[in-house]
Formats: C-alpha cells, structure tokens, sequence
C-alpha cells in the first residue's frame, strides 16, 4: 500500500521544515511519497526543499487559490492508494504512524476515512480527538477539546462523525468517487462535508488516538477569515441531516450530556478544567453532574468558583476569570465584574491569549495602566490590533495592499474584541470605532460577529439610531442560510431589543420564533426564553399565561431567581 502525503504550504516555511523533519524522523514504513503545493506564497521556497528533502516534490500555484483547491491540485499530482492530507503547521510526534495507518485500513474495508490525535504542543492537550455535530447547536465541534491527552476517553478507537483536515486520511478510489473537497468551501468545513459524504454512502468514520501529532494550529490566520462563508455552505448543505437526532458522544462514554455542553459554553470550550470540576466536586455519575446544576444558579456559577479556587489553584482561578470577563461582557449591565476579571488576567504575569485580550480590552475602555511593546504580547496579531486601536483613534491606519489575507484575519478577531467591548466604551469612544467598522463593512469577513455588533448598537441606541443598526442586523441576516444556534441568538436579540423598548408585542413574536429553533434538550436556554416569555405576558397583562411560562422556566431551572420574584408577584 502506497501512501501520498499532501501539503498544502503558505508562507510558514520553519513549519513546513519541522513538519517535514518529523516525518522522516517518525516514518518506518517507507512506501510513501511527499507532494508539497505552494499556495502562492510571497517568497518562494522550492530550491531550499528539493535539497533538504530529496523525497518530496514540490509544485506551487500562480495565485491563491485557498486549501480546498490547493489540496486538490496535490491529490491529482500523488500516485499513492492513499492520500494524507496533511497540514504545513503539524509535527508527527509517534514513531510507526504510518504502520499504524495501514493496519486501521487494512482491518476493514468500511474505513473510509482515518484521522489521529493531534495536541496543542505547548500545552499537551488535546486539540482534536475526532470530531462531532453538536446535538443541541447543530455545528461541527471537536470532541473533548483541551481534555488532558492521558483522558481516558480520548484514548480509545472510536467511529465519529468527521476527521479534522489537519491530518486526514482516505483511499484514492474513495476519494475521487466522491469528487474529492467540495470547491464551494474555501479553508474550513471542507473536511466535515467529505466526512458527511462519506458516512453517508455507508463507510466508517475512525479517529485511532494511537497517530498522535502536534499542530501550531492556523499560523497562517486563513481560516478565520473564511469560516464565515463557509459555516453558511455546510448548514445549506446539511441543515435537515443536523435536524435529525444526533448521536450523543458524551451521553456514550458516561456523562450527562446536558452538564458538558453547558459547562462547554460556560467554559469556552476547555474540558480540561470540566475535569477539574468533575474531580474537585466528586461529580462521577451523570446524575451527580445534573444535581450539581440544581444547586448552583448558573448565572453566578464563575462567582461561586472563583470564590472555591481562590487558595487553592491559581492555574484554574486564572481561566476562570478569563471565562467570567467573556461571559459578563456579553451583559449590558454587569461592568464590574467583567473589568475585575480583565485587569486580574492583564495583570498576572502571564503571556497568552488570554492576558493578550485582556490588555486590548482595557485599552479599548482606556483601564489600562501601561502601555505595552510587541514583547508583551505572546500572538503578534494581538499586538497589531493593540497598535491598530491606536491608529483608528488617531485617523491614521492604512491597509497593506501586500497582504490582504493578514488584515481580513486582523480585522476579524478587532471586530470580535470590540464587539465584547461594545457594551462598556463610552459613547463618545465608541463612535470612532463604529465609523471605521461601518467604513470597512466589506472587509470585515465573519458576518455573524458583525451582526452580533450591530444588535449591541441597537440595543445601547447609539444616537438614537438603534432600529436603524437593528434593520441593518436583520438585512445581513437574510441574506445567508444559518445554524440553529444562530437563528435562536439572532431572534433573542431582536427579542431583546424590543423588549428594552417595552414593544412586549414585537418582542413576544421574536421570542416565540426562538422558541421554534430552540433544541429542546438545552434546558437553560428554553428556561431564559420561558422567563422572557412570562415578562412580556405580564407586561401585556395576561397574568395566567405569565404564571404558566414563570412556572416552566422553574421546572426547568429551579434557582431563577427573578421567575420566582415575579411569580410571587402575580
């Protein structure tokens, strides 16, 4: 059995050197071959490759073409059985991974597609141990993100329901009788949808823990700038397949899937902490996880951790400020809270993404008490969007013409962090920003982060012109096919925004329109639809329905303590 590994490469040549060293290094079986395709990149890099690797060809494109294309340029230059697809950023860490392979191959002829463990190599956690739909919000998602890489669960073969591009393997015949990447994706979710095809036409999908590799992840910041246009193709294509019940992974291996999934968005997405929870409060039964929720009013669930941790773990007391800045500057009113916890993280000496957005955030509210150079930060985008803040206030940023996929990735996540800020600026501040944003519309790539901006305009309403950003969201919104998740938030906040102007009328449509994509096994949010719900009945005077709507929201979140208030009320 032949196998072709394929590189797609964009100007990070120390990644593909390193990627292509631990290849050799790791690689027993020695049938294989390297195809190696530049995607235009500014310096050209072919003479340094063919003499330090004799073994792998080399083939670059005229323009950038993206992954997908890319990729397939590559498949139709490999002559191997199998292709691996593999990314410039990745280190294979396990020596005989390519036995490995060929033995997951050979022990089934329904493995279509294989993929491995890959780790985030500062840390050893896991950045992917075979990927997911999300049963309650329809999207793809790794499995047991940043769970400890010794984690019981992500060292077993297991079938999934897809493999990450980073390291994805399947059989030349497979891959072509399927048309190989869809073309409509560009650098995201290609990988879901062949995975979806594939397990369709009745093949297995297997992630083996036993190929195990680091990936720098996305150095190249391409795929944030496309996951936008591309989450809108996956959902157009799949919606009604993400609308039949999903298979339940954690419920499978012993956990209460309702207690992950909501820690998982407390906890942006680190199960490595989830474990932390689950030891410190003896939490071992799925029945135990539920309980813990009934005691706890998940509203000020991070207060009462960060309380529980503060002698005893500064690692976990430092990310679970870091959880509580994101969550409370998604609230209009919790400001205190939300800055403790952004100068707690800009404070500690500590040089990550985290502390990075902590410093852009306090700078944007002008909180922060220094300044800081380039060395202050550990991602250097953080620091291009910190001097970037400078340049807007002072009129003076100009776009490099040079490097247009930089300054889509850098003005995504500015719009991301200003966004989350947008609540707390002083209006006068606020102002300048929103100028540049509205200016630049089209260059900002990711147009749910941008609705989600213009609904928090229209809710603080920015100069009296909140209906006019509110239209503006519902315009954008129109125009594209979206999860479910999507269409639930945005109906909450037209819901939201008619309620703050006491239209109870407009703002119950909107909320019983949420009520319909709501995933019924996501109990918090169906309680704070309930309880908004029971609000605008009150408000309308229709007191039977109100009790009625204050009572389900209880049964489903006992400790709401407003629905309760209200409830006595009437």
């Amino acid at each position: 059995m032949k196998f072709s590994i394929i590189i797609p490469y964009y100007n990070g040549q120390k990644y593909l050197e390193k990627c292509l060293e631990s290849i050799e290094r790791c690689t027993l079986y020695h049938d294989y071959e390297i195809i190696i395709v530049d995607d235009a990149s500014p310096k050209i890099i072919s003479k340094v490759i063919k003499k330090r690797f004799s073994r792998a060809k080399y083939f670059r494109n005229k323009r950038n073409n993206g992954f997908v294309k890319t990729v397939m340029r590559g498949a139709k230059e490999a002559s191997g059985e199998v292709f691996i697809f593999l990314n410039m950023d990745t280190e294979i860490i396990s020596s005989g991974w390519l036995y490995t392979l060929k033995e997951t191959f050979s022990s089934n002829q329904k493995n279509g597609i294989v993929g491995g463990k890959l780790l985030f190599p500062d840390s050893g956690l896991i950045q992917f141990a075979g990927g997911i739909i999300n049963p309650r919000e329809n999207r793809p998602e790794h499995l047991y993100y940043k769970a400890p890489y010794y984690f019981p669960a992500v060292n077993k073969m297991r079938t999934v329901d897809y493999i990450t591009g980073a390291f994805f393997s399947i059989p030349r015949n497979l891959f072509w009788s399927m048309g190989g990447f869809s073309r409509e994706y560009h650098s995201a979710n290609e990988d879901v949808d062949l995975s979806l095809r594939v397990k369709q036409r009745g093949y297995r999908i297997i992630y083996n823990p036993n190929i195990i590799l680091y990936h720098y992840e996305t150095v190249t910041g391409i795929s944030n700038v496309y996951a936008f246009a591309s989450n809108c193709t996956l959902h157009k294509r799949w919606s009604s397949y993400f609308n039949t019940r999903l298979k339940e992974y954690y419920t499978e291996d012993g956990y209460s899937e309702e207690f992950i999934q909501t820690m998982m968005r407390i906890f942006c997405n680190d199960f490595y902490n989830i474990v932390k929870i689950i030891d410190e409060f003896k939490l071992n039964t799925p029945q135990l996880q539920n309980d813990f929720f009934k005691r706890k009013n998940i509203d000020t669930l991070l207060d009462f951790l960060i309380q529980h941790f503060y002698d005893k773990d500064t690692k976990i007391l430092y990310d679970l400020h870091y959880y509580r800045y994101r969550k409370e500057s998604q609230e209009k009113d919790n400001k205190t809270k939300c800055i403790q916890s952004a100068v707690y993280l800009a404070e500690t000496k500590k040089n990550d993404y985290k502390s990075d957005e902590a410093k852009i955030f306090l700078k944007l509210l002008r909180l922060n008490k220094s300044s800081y150079s380039r060395n202050n930060f550990k991602n250097n985008i953080y620091y291009e969007i910190y001097t970037l803040v400078d340049k807007i206030e002072r009129g003076k940023y100009r776009f490099k013409p040079t490097n247009p996929i930089f300054n889509k990735a850098l003005l995504a996540k500015f719009l991301e962090l200003i966004t989350n800020a947008s609540y707390l600026i002083n209006f006068n501040r606020l102002k300048i920003f929103i100028n540049f944003i509205i200016k630049n519309e089209t260059l900002f790539a990711n147009k749910d982060t941008f609705i989600s901006f213009l609904f928090r305009l229209a809710n603080r309403d920015c100069d009296g012109a909140g209906d006019s950003y509110r239209k503006k969201a519902e315009e954008i919104i129109d125009k594209y096919e979206w999860p479910r998740k999507d269409k639930v938030k945005f109906a909450l906040n037209n819901g939201a925004y008619y309620e703050r102007q006491h239209n109870y009328e407009r703002a119950y449509i909107f909320y019983e329109k949420a009520l319909k994509h709501v995933n019924q096994i996501d109990s918090y949010v169906l309680a704070s639809l309930y309880y908004h719900l029971g609000l605008c009945d009150m408000y309308r005077r229709k007191k039977k329905s109100a009790k009625l709507l204050f009572n389900k929201c209880l049964e489903l979140v006992p400790e709401h303590v407003k629905a309760r208030e209200y409830l006595v009320k009437l």
